[in-house]
């Protein structure tokens, strides 16, 4: 179940690494666009980050297990 759990994550960080990549594709076309799509990856990468310990803080809470 954790297993799960870890591999959602990760593929919201594949799908990020990719945007992340044709971010920096971009670079050389239009910076700001770029670096603000930048700025937008990593505020994108810790919210998810932090709605995941989120979850499983009021899974504990309440005493669920860490279930999808």
């Amino acid at each position: 179940v954790l297993l799960l759990q870890y591999s959602k994550a990760l593929s919201i960080f594949k799908l990020n690494f990719l945007f992340l990549m044709e971010s920096l594709a971009q670079l050389s076309f239009n910076n700001w666009f770029s670096w603000n799509s930048c700025v937008n990856w990593f505020n994108f990468l810790l919210v998810s980050f932090f709605e995941l310990k989120t979850t499983n803080f009021i899974k504990s809470l309440f005493g669920f297990e860490a279930s999808a």
